[in-house]
Parts: C-alpha cells; sequence; structure tokens
C-alpha cells in the first residue's frame, strides 16, 4: 500500500471523527489511537458494538493497548493511559461508523464461505454456501444502508438468470480466495466509503435491527 492511500484512509477517519461534536479534541485522538492499534482487529469493534446491549462487560483488544468495559451503566473506553465514557446511545452511532471506515473490503473476484446464522446465533445452522464477489457497496431498492457485497455462488453460478445474493463483510466466515486488487482498486474503496458514510452517513446492514434486516434479506435474496 503506498502512503498516499494510507494517507487517505487516515484523512477518512479524522473526518469521520469530526462528524461526531459529542467528541472533544482530545476523545478524536483517542479514537484515532484505538483504531491505529486495532486496524487488525475489527473485531474488538464487533465485541463494543455487541456489548451496548450487556449489563457488564470488560475485554481488551488483541493486542492488549485498548480496553473496554460496561460496568453500572457507563461505557469506557481506554488507550494510552487515556480514558473516555460515552453513553449507550453515542456508541451506537459511533462505532458502526469506525468499522465502516477500518474494514477491509475484499476485492472483485474473491471467493468466501458464509456464516448464514450470524445475525442469529440461535438458530445454530450448519449449512455452509460459497459466494464469488461480483459486485460491492450495494443498497436494495428503498433503503440507505448497504450491504458490503454482492455475488454468485460458487461453484453453480447464476441458477437463476441474473440474481445475485446479498451479504456482508460480517457475515463472511472463511476467505478462501482473495481476487486481484491494485492501486485504482484501493482508491475506488476509499472513494465510495467517503461518499457513503461521510456524504451520505448511511451504515453497513450489519448494524440493522433484525426486524429491519429480515425485511432487507427478502429483497436481496439472501436467506
Amino acid at each position: 500500500m503506498t502512503d498516499n492511500i494510507k494517507n487517505a484512509e487516515y484523512e477518512l477517519l479524522a473526518m469521520i471523527l469530526r462528524k461526531y461534536d459529542f467528541l472533544s479534541d482530545a476523545e478524536r485522538r483517542l479514537w484515532f489511537d484505538v483504531i491505529c492499534f486495532c486496524r487488525n482487529d475489527v473485531e474488538f469493534l464487533y465485541r463494543i458494538y455487541d456489548s451496548l446491549n450487556a449489563n457488564s462487560e470488560i475485554f481488551q483488544s488483541r493486542n492488549k493497548k485498548v480496553e473496554y468495559s460496561c460496568i453500572n451503566g457507563k461505557y469506557i473506553i481506554k488507550c494510552d493511559m487515556q480514558s473516555a465514557e460515552y453513553t449507550n446511545k453515542e456508541l451506537k452511532l459511533l462505532i458502526p461508523s469506525l468499522i465502516g471506515i477500518t474494514e477491509e473490503i475484499l476485492p472483485l473476484g474473491s471467493l468466501v464461505e458464509l456464516n448464514l446464522g450470524y445475525k442469529n446465533p440461535k438458530e445454530n445452522r450448519t449449512d455452509q454456501l460459497q459466494m464469488i464477489i461480483t459486485h460491492r457497496f450495494i443498497s436494495p431498492e428503498g433503503e440507505s444502508d448497504y450491504f458490503e457485497y454482492g455475488g454468485i455462488p460458487y461453484p453453480t453460478g447464476m441458477p437463476q438468470g441474473d440474481k445475485v445474493l446479498f451479504f456482508t463483510n460480517r457475515s463472511v466466515k472463511n476467505v478462501i480466495h482473495k481476487g486481484y486488487t491494485d492501486l485504482k482498486d484501493r482508491q475506488f474503496v476509499i472513494a465510495v466509503k467517503n461518499a457513503l458514510l461521510i456524504e451520505k452517513n448511511v451504515k453497513s446492514v450489519s448494524f440493522s435491527d433484525n426486524y429491519k434486516y429480515k425485511n432487507i434479506q427478502k429483497q436481496s435474496g439472501e436467506n
């Protein structure tokens, strides 16, 4: 990755942090450091988001540089001797944006295995589906939220005409093969993230509530 791409990604991060008025300048620097430490540990940010409905949680990032705690309704993030406290509502706004900016978008042509039950773990689904990514950043008709990917089943291709199945980054269980990427691809991803997350202020379908998610699933053909 070139320095220009790195700088563009850091600028996107700074822009998304400036969008939230409840963050002070010191807190923006804190979250900037958090993301720099967690660039290869996006699951830590997902854990924070998932824990917002929990009564009590304390855990650290994989590298032990960042700690999150939720105790008695207080949501606290600690990083490099700094800490800040937030409300549930504030983190529900902030964390999806940070994940969207930070999380890798796989190239076209990538082959992935999906976790079909990630939204409803109690279903205990064991069936597997492998998909080739043919589309990215798709918003179903009438929806503002977006799916990171659209694709076709492997190895059958398109058994039902031109139907494309939509899915999210979080529904990807395993990357079997990563498609080709270059400077143009990275620039495209940065430009689309800027348009969606900063200019339009939308988020991934991953963060929709279950009722809305199921309605979008019906449109997308994901099941």
